[in-house]
């Protein structure tokens, strides 16, 4: 049986390293808003260069080495970070 994902199962990587980044982001009526933020509110910006390609400037990113730690980033986002609630409070409200 095949597993796909971002993280291959353990022994099957070889030689290979891999650096994961974890964020966590809302893109809504054109705004960009950075979920993990401690200021959800704040609008970020979607850029471009030559060495980095496309981007958002400015958004939280966590290097994570397991499915464990993406699991935690993303368990921090439910647990009630502003971000989460001012991306709820935005749909409830119809914005």
């Amino acid at each position: 049986m095949l597993k796909h994902g971002v993280l291959p199962e353990r022994g099957c990587a070889g030689s290979k390293e891999y650096l994961v980044r974890a964020s966590y982001l809302e893109i809504y009526n054109e705004d960009i808003r950075d979920l993990l933020s401690k200021n959800p509110n704040t609008k970020l910006e979607m850029k471009e260069n030559a060495d980095k390609g496309v981007y958002i400037k400015d958004l939280m990113q966590f290097v994570v080495k397991s499915r464990e730690e993406i699991t935690s980033v993303l368990e921090v986002c439910w647990a009630g970070l502003p971000g989460l609630h001012a991306c709820l409070e935005r749909k409830e409200k119809g914005c």
